[in-house]
């Protein structure tokens, strides 16, 4: 949870399911969703947006190595 003040110093605008990047003292930013948003507070998750989800793969098996030489 964050300060809506810290926001307006980001000089960014929070809106409710919006991804946006959150500063960080040390390194790159980093992406989170802003969940919620009142006057004073704004709500952010910063899970990857295909957390919790299913996800199913199509693969092509190339080879098959046994053991280690």
């Amino acid at each position: 949870m964050f300060s809506k003040s810290q926001f307006d110093d980001w000089e960014l605008e929070p809106n409710v399911g919006e991804r946006v990047p959150i500063p960080r003292p040390n390194g790159p930013p980093i992406d989170v969703t802003v969940t919620e948003v009142t006057e004073s507070e704004v709500t952010v998750d910063a899970n990857h947006p295909l957390a919790g989800e299913n996800l199913t793969f199509d693969i092509e098996l190339i080879d098959i190595v046994y053991g280690a030489h």
